[in-house]
């Protein structure tokens, strides 16, 4: 009793908890002002890089922990702690500074101290909190990714080229690609008619375990072929057997303003 006391919460675990490309489009629609976010809290998961503002670098930051080519947030902790006594005043509360601590002098009495948790890049508000994961339905349908199937021989070249039908419906998408090391080395990486894909759009850190990651966000009106991977055949094999798309890193999904859907990859013949 009569001490003086500081609560300051903290909480730097998982920091692609509630995470995905779906937050990339909300924070680049903000960016461009075509749809504002419309809380201060949300405003402070965007600036992502702990800067003030938000800006296009906050989405690359967050692209590369999606790719799991980061395993942190430079600069930033996973989650931010908002005293609920302060109030917001300006439009831009990202750069206010607003107090993640409470500090409490003389204290003889019972007190009670509320925080907001902002999870830091989770805009959409899907993040799991208290260990309770937050399962996401898929509910909107699925997504296929169509390539042809083919007989790689050892040696040779072989051009994966990725196309979907399917594309138009959503506004981004994010999967792992897994291929058989033994079977294949990795060249490269072709762009197609995806605006904004590029290299960046891919997570190469994992190439030695037959790991490629990818994570896009944009409009497709397009069923030519999206983007195209180079590998060099080390032995005799359907592609159909040493390629597999899953969650087992990047974790597969699609996205758009009607929910969540499936991604699938369809070999064709």
């Amino acid at each position: 009793s009569g001490q003086d006391l500081t609560v300051a919460p903290y909480n730097n675990d998982n920091p692609r908890n509630g995470v995905n490309t779906y937050d990339l489009v909300k924070i680049g629609r903000h960016v461009l002002e075509t749809e504002l976010l419309d809380s201060p809290y949300k405003h402070i998961a965007a600036d992502a890089n702990h800067n003030g503002s938000i800006t296009g670098a906050d989405v690359v930051v967050l692209r590369q922990l999606i790719l799991f080519n980061t395993d942190e947030i430079v600069n930033n902790t996973s989650w931010r702690f908002v005293d609920n006594a302060y109030n917001f005043t300006t439009s831009t509360p990202e750069g206010e500074d607003f107090p993640e601590l409470h500090t409490m002098n003389d204290v003889t009495t019972d007190m009670v101290v509320d925080f907001t948790a902002v999870k830091v890049g989770d805009v959409t508000g899907d993040a799991s909190t208290n260990g309770i994961a937050n399962i996401d339905p898929r509910d909107a349908g699925t997504i296929t990714f169509d390539v042809d199937n083919a007989t790689m021989v050892a040696g040779e070249e072989v051009r994966i080229e990725f196309t979907s039908a399917d594309l138009a419906k959503v506004d981004a998408y994010q999967f792992t690609l897994n291929f058989a090391t033994e079977a294949m080395n990795f060249d490269r990486i072709e762009a197609g008619t995806l605006a904004n894909l590029s290299e960046a759009n891919f997570g190469m850190n994992l190439l030695n375990e037959g790991v490629i990651t990818t994570s896009w966000n944009g409009k497709s009106a397009s069923n030519d072929v999206l983007f195209t991977l180079v590998f060099t055949a080390n032995t005799t094999a359907e592609l159909s057997n040493v390629l597999t798309l899953n969650s087992k890193v990047t974790e597969a999904g699609a996205y758009s303003a009607n929910g969540s859907y499936d991604v699938e990859l369809a070999f064709n013949g």
